[in-house]
């Protein structure tokens, strides 16, 4: 039987945000077989009208009357769903792998896990709570609300991104005046919260020479790691060089290449494949096979809605 799709758009209540670069609408997609359903998420690829036009073409191009099992999905994104430079089409692949994994699992009654392995690694698994969304004026006493929430639900691992002053584009020395701000608020998370783990997320907006002179100022935070400081991924490795705190990156990257130069080139502690952009399901856990050969930590990314999230995990 031909498998159908639908698509459907989760709106933010909170409409646009300006600041996080992000549209907040969650683009879910739904794969049938008439019993089953099979989930995945195609939130955030910059343009969601364009993403659902592409996803429609991919499935009707692709899967529509797809011979359907495991090595047939494999056989897929290895084949013509292993490639692409355009972002919104990495973001519609992602979604239907996520889909097709998820359907073939929920017609086998198993969790989906076990399409990829007989037993866990692990039972439980570390989590931060990202804050960014949770805010309204992003002021320092909005940061302390938001973190006093995550608190207050028994949360202890934070992460944020109070640099949006910062504009890439402007000169180094105002980058570092800009900063200030940004700085201000880390350091009173920190005196408010020492409990509290916390990683930064910088959106790639600095200059190397604005970010290594606000580094010393970020070592006093216990940080967990510093995320996208830069824009050129060669400049990690000077960053890495100046600071004892793990460097995170890679959460826009597609399939397996760019996560090996990184990892490869030693720029990175940490890499950040999305389930949404990196090509779903079946690439993610690839990079998580990549980053263990080598002993690089993984955590994968999800700003967005809970089917991410739940793939993710």
């Amino acid at each position: 039987m031909p498998l159908s799709l639908s698509i459907n758009t989760i709106a933010d209540p909170d409409g646009h945000q300006p600041a996080l670069r992000l549209k907040g609408d969650g683009l879910v997609i739904a794969l049938s077989d008439g019993a089953a359903v099979g989930f995945g998420e195609a939130s955030h690829s910059g343009d969601d009208h364009a993403c659902e036009n592409r996803i429609n073409q991919l499935f009707k191009e692709y899967i529509h009357d797809f011979h359907f099992d495991l090595p047939a999905i494999r056989a897929l994104e290895i084949g013509i769903f292993s490639h692409t430079d355009d972002f919104v089409t990495a973001t519609a692949i992602s979604a239907l792998n996520q889909a097709l994994y998820d359907l073939l699992a929920t017609q086998q009654g198993i969790p989906l896990w076990k399409l990829f392995s007989a037993s866990p690694k692990r039972k439980t698994l570390p989590f931060y709570a990202t804050i960014n969304r949770a805010l309204r004026s992003r002021t320092p006493s909005d940061y302390l609300r938001v973190c006093r929430s995550v608190r207050d639900h028994h949360i202890s691992a934070i992460k944020c991104a109070p640099f949006e002053k910062v504009i890439p584009g402007m000169p180094p020395s105002e980058q570092v005046a800009a900063a200030q701000t940004g700085l201000s608020i880390l350091n009173a998370i920190h005196d408010h919260f020492p409990e509290c783990s916390m990683r930064v997320d910088f959106h790639n907006r600095f200059h190397l020479s604005a970010f290594l002179e606000i580094l010393p100022r970020l070592e006093d935070l216990d940080l967990v790691w510093i995320e996208e400081p830069c824009m050129h991924p060669q400049d990690f490795s000077t960053i890495r060089s100046a600071t004892r705190i793990p460097l995170a990156a890679g959460e826009l990257f597609f399939g397996t290449e760019e996560f090996i130069r990184l990892m490869d080139g030693q720029l990175v502690d940490v890499i950040m494949p999305d389930i949404k952009h990196v090509g779903g399901t079946g690439p993610l856990i690839a990079v998580c096979r990549e980053a263990e050969k080598r002993g690089v930590g993984v955590s994968p990314h999800n700003p967005s809605g809970p089917v991410a999230c739940l793939a993710a995990l």
